[in-house]
């Protein structure tokens, strides 16, 4: 059986809440879009659709049929970071592991030049994720491309070697920060993975809607 693709989680999720119809008029021309489509052409198309999609479905309604469309959290991953929480037997511990483990991954993909390893000691993402003082932790997301985004020299190159998203990566404008709730359920199945409880992601801010960096607040539901 073939991958299921990006677009098909996308419309199976608005059949869900619309129904066949308004998944058709939703998605539009995308239907005949893949991965490995235009870069341009894709996040044109990705920031019309959220438009469409804002038009039939209030913010949380928006949040809850792009979070089906995440992409898989690695296994290996949450089973590392699941053994840290019980061995632990707090969040500190887990939080612990989790920034250890994206310093670690930032620094090898930087190699052995020290003085971009200085420029990104002074980057949030190196000290991510954070418990607040409200009990909620903040995930600050690494770049996709560490080094690139590093020496990139203007904000346009910034924003795209942050960003995961290959259907928005290649933007020349802003996206609404809708469409990144596609990125709220790659957390959420990280985090019920290891709480066994259901919590809820809020998409603080995006690189492609005015942010500095990608954040997402996690809260126990």
């Amino acid at each position: 059986m073939a991958k299921e693709s990006w677009i098909e989680r996308l419309g199976r999720s608005l059949d869900d809440a619309g129904g066949e119809t308004l998944r058709r008029e939703i998605i539009g021309d995308g239907a005949g879009l893949t991965s490995a489509s235009n870069p341009g052409a894709k996040a044109r198309w990705a920031a019309e659709m959220i438009e469409r999609m804002q038009v039939h479905f209030d913010a949380e309604q928006c949040r809850q049929i792009m979070s089906r469309c995440s992409c898989a959290f690695s296994q290996s991953l949450i089973r590392q970071f699941k053994q840290a929480y019980t061995a632990g037997g707090g969040l500190a511990d887990v939080v612990e592991a989790m920034r250890a483990e994206q310093r670690e991954s930032i620094i090898k993909s930087l190699g052995s030049d020290a003085a971009l390893i200085q420029l990104a000691e002074n980057e949030r993402f190196m000290h991510s994720p954070e418990v607040c003082e409200d009990g909620s932790i903040l995930h600050t997301g690494r770049p996709y491309h560490p080094k690139a985004y590093l020496l990139a020299s203007d904000e346009q190159g910034r924003r795209q070697h942050m960003c995961h998203c290959g259907w928005i990566n290649g933007s020349k404008g802003e996206i609404p920060v809708a469409f990144c709730g596609c990125g709220s359920g790659f957390y959420r199945i990280l985090w019920e993975s290891l709480l066994d409880a259901p919590v809820t992601v809020t998409v603080e801010s995006t690189v492609f809607s005015g942010g500095k960096y990608c954040q997402m607040r996690i809260n126990r539901s």
